[in-house]
């Protein structure tokens, strides 16, 4: 269990928008990355692409306000030496700030972390230039691809990310267009960067099939990491307060009858779980890619949050999907790509991403959620865009705005989606 310690720096802009009820936008000002010199990462289908090294200027605008807390038993910093100057200069500010916020957040409230896909490898068709696996190797960082974002998983009391891919040594694939796979040792890039939980209900979870799967969670296992999956809920207790989660893989939809009873046994799995004074938090693998949310997705949201769902997590569409309050509850319907090298490039739907961090308090009858933090981010950290080195990194300012009102926009075409987001800057 993360214990709560504090950072964030004045020379940061966070922007809080509150979502419809409680949700805040964690925007800290920081500078952009300043140079980086890695090899281009596009498309197979593209023409290779040689860059120069780029630069990003610092910029101090205002100042931060978010959640913190960490683990003594963790990693609390990042190493610098493997950080861009640029970088460096992000982390120090990030530091300031985390250090300031000691009451941000009440020490009775627990404050999780989700993020979206994560792919930590390769896949066969990959070259070898383009390759996570290059990319780790030269970084001389035990924590790539979440150098930038570790400070927020250690300033939480539960970090969740989807894991999308194997970790094994097993080389029969499954026959399919996309098989990923990374180096077993790769486990420790999620525990270094304090990473507790990873869901594996997902499309990829047996790409190197069952002999993947289970590789997959021995490594994941000897770390401490927990592995959720559709008959693996995962249980833990912070605070006073019991949590389980529980992740279901809903793609794709071929047979809409064996769907809809599939996930009437789901809804009957969620109720048995909250009949109790415990926070059902439900993680979906859904949706189409780089579309809207489904008709599906809406339907079977609202199933499950009657069920007994205190919050819905969703990933898969490789973009953001707006965020949605059914009953009270919310439903972030996709995450969008992270730490994704599923894909050499970053296509601009893709490149989107976010933390969202909802916090839980005791309620007048059982813990509930009373809202959410949102950290925009990009996909990745390259100086050009087009560029997926796989290593996300918070946004701000102008490129803040820009996520946000991307999932604003989303979030407004919901029939329940959240119509207002304030911002403003803590002084």
């Amino acid at each position: 269990m993360k214990n709560r310690t504090r950072a964030f720096s004045l020379a940061s802009l966070l922007f809080l928008l509150t979502l419809a009820g409680g949700c805040q936008l964690a925007n800290p000002d920081a500078a952009l990355l300043a140079s980086e010199s890695v090899t281009s990462v596009f498309s197979p289908t593209e023409p290779e692409e040689s860059l120069e090294e780029a630069s990003f200027t610092a910029t101090d605008i205002g100042s931060a306000h978010e959640s913190t807390a960490a683990s003594a038993s963790k990693p609390e910093h990042t190493n610098a030496t493997t950080l861009t100057a640029g970088e460096k200069e992000v982390q120090k500010k990030i530091q300031a700030a985390l250090s300031r916020e000691e009451h941000a957040w009440k020490e009775e409230e627990v404050v999780l972390t989700f993020v979206g896909d994560c792919t930590i490898g390769s896949f066969p068709e990959c070259r070898v230039s383009k390759r996570f696996e290059t990319y780790f190797d030269a970084s001389g960082s035990p924590t790539y691809p979440f150098d930038l974002v570790k400070d927020w998983f250690r300033a939480d009391d539960r970090t969740v990310i989807n894991f999308e891919g194997t970790l094994t040594t097993a080389t029969k694939m499954a026959e399919k267009s996309w098989r990923f796979k990374g180096r077993p040792k790769f486990a420790k890039i999620l525990s270094q960067s304090n990473v507790e939980i990873a869901t594996l209900a997902n499309n990829h979870s047996k790409d190197y099939l069952e002999a993947g799967y289970q590789d997959t969670l021995r490594y994941l296992t000897a770390e401490q990491i927990m592995a959720g999956d559709r008959g693996r809920p995962v249980r833990f207790s912070t605070k006073g307060m019991d949590f389980v989660i529980l992740s279901y893989n809903l793609w794709p939809v071929e047979d809409e009858a064996e769907t809809n009873a599939d996930v009437a046994k789901i809804c009957r799995e969620i109720a048995r779980e909250a009949e109790g004074e415990v926070v059902v938090i439900v993680c979906l693998h859904w949706g189409e890619e780089y579309e809207p949310v489904t008709a599906y997705q809406k339907r079977y949201s609202r199933q499950i949050i009657d069920a007994g769902a205190e919050l819905i997590i969703g990933h898969h569409p490789h973009m953001l999907q707006g965020i949605e309050q059914y009953k009270g509850k919310y439903i972030c319907y996709s995450l969008g790509n992270f730490a994704f090298a599923g894909n050499v490039a970053t296509r601009r739907e893709s490149l989107e991403t976010m933390l969202v961090r909802p916090r839980f308090s005791k309620g007048e009858r059982h813990p509930m959620c009373t809202g959410l933090t949102i950290v925009p981010c990009f996909s990745t950290s390259h100086a050009n865009l087009s560029v997926n080195n796989y290593r996300p990194r918070p946004v701000f300012g102008a490129e803040a705005q820009q996520v946000m009102e991307k999932l604003q926009k989303l979030s407004s075409q919901l029939p329940n989606g959240v119509r207002k987001l304030d911002t403003y800057s803590i002084g």
